[in-house]
Protein backbone atom coordinates (compact mmCIF):
# COMPACT_ATOMS: atom_id res chain seq x y z
CA UNK A 1 0.00 0.00 0.00
CA UNK A 2 2.77 2.42 0.94
CA UNK A 3 4.62 1.71 -2.31
CA UNK A 4 1.50 2.55 -4.32
CA UNK A 5 1.18 5.88 -2.52
CA UNK A 6 4.83 6.73 -3.23
CA UNK A 7 4.45 5.87 -6.92
CA UNK A 8 1.27 7.96 -7.14
CA UNK A 9 3.00 10.90 -5.44
CA UNK A 10 5.99 10.68 -7.79
CA UNK A 11 3.77 10.50 -10.89
CA UNK A 12 1.69 13.48 -9.74
CA UNK A 13 4.85 15.55 -9.25
CA UNK A 14 6.21 14.51 -12.66
CA UNK A 15 2.91 15.53 -14.28
CA UNK A 16 2.94 18.92 -12.54
CA UNK A 17 6.54 19.59 -13.58
CA UNK A 18 6.05 18.64 -17.22
CA UNK A 19 2.82 20.63 -17.39
CA UNK A 20 4.79 23.83 -16.85
CA UNK A 21 7.64 23.13 -19.27
CA UNK A 22 6.99 24.86 -22.56
CA UNK A 23 9.00 23.82 -25.58
CA UNK A 24 9.86 26.56 -28.09
CA UNK A 25 7.21 28.97 -26.84
CA UNK A 26 7.54 31.39 -29.78
CA UNK A 27 6.53 28.71 -32.28
CA UNK A 28 3.90 27.29 -29.96
CA UNK A 29 2.28 30.70 -29.49
CA UNK A 30 2.23 31.21 -33.28
CA UNK A 31 0.43 27.90 -33.66
CA UNK A 32 -2.07 28.93 -30.99
CA UNK A 33 -2.86 32.21 -32.76
CA UNK A 34 -3.48 30.27 -35.97
CA UNK A 35 -5.86 27.90 -34.20
CA UNK A 36 -7.54 30.57 -32.05
CA UNK A 37 -7.88 33.81 -34.01
CA UNK A 38 -9.00 35.78 -30.92
CA UNK A 39 -5.69 35.28 -29.12
CA UNK A 40 -3.17 38.11 -29.19
CA UNK A 41 0.39 38.68 -28.00
CA UNK A 42 -0.75 39.83 -24.55
CA UNK A 43 -2.87 36.71 -24.05
CA UNK A 44 0.11 34.52 -24.92
CA UNK A 45 2.77 36.35 -22.91
CA UNK A 46 4.80 33.71 -21.10
CA UNK A 47 7.20 34.36 -18.24
CA UNK A 48 8.98 31.43 -16.60
CA UNK A 49 7.58 30.91 -13.11
CA UNK A 50 4.30 32.65 -14.02
CA UNK A 51 2.64 29.81 -15.86
CA UNK A 52 -0.52 30.19 -13.77
CA UNK A 53 -0.99 33.72 -15.11
CA UNK A 54 -0.81 32.37 -18.65
CA UNK A 55 -3.26 29.57 -17.89
CA UNK A 56 -5.69 32.00 -16.26
CA UNK A 57 -5.60 34.40 -19.23
CA UNK A 58 -6.16 31.59 -21.70
CA UNK A 59 -8.92 30.05 -19.59
CA UNK A 60 -10.81 33.34 -19.56
CA UNK A 61 -10.22 34.16 -23.22
CA UNK A 62 -11.07 30.69 -24.57
CA UNK A 63 -13.66 29.77 -21.92
CA UNK A 64 -11.92 26.46 -21.23
CA UNK A 65 -10.82 24.57 -18.12
CA UNK A 66 -7.20 24.51 -16.99
CA UNK A 67 -6.79 20.90 -18.11
CA UNK A 68 -8.17 21.80 -21.55
CA UNK A 69 -5.69 24.69 -21.79
CA UNK A 70 -2.79 22.41 -20.84
CA UNK A 71 -3.88 19.89 -23.48
CA UNK A 72 -4.22 22.63 -26.13
CA UNK A 73 -0.72 23.91 -25.37
CA UNK A 74 0.78 20.41 -25.45
CA UNK A 75 -0.94 19.69 -28.76
CA UNK A 76 0.48 22.87 -30.30
CA UNK A 77 4.05 22.51 -29.05
CA UNK A 78 6.82 22.09 -31.57
CA UNK A 79 9.26 19.43 -30.47
CA UNK A 80 12.90 20.38 -30.86
CA UNK A 81 14.97 17.22 -30.80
Amino acid sequence: MMLHLKIYYIMENVNKKTENQFVNWDETSKNLTKEFKDLNETDLKYEPGKENDLYTRLQKKLNKSRSEIVDIIKKNQIKTS
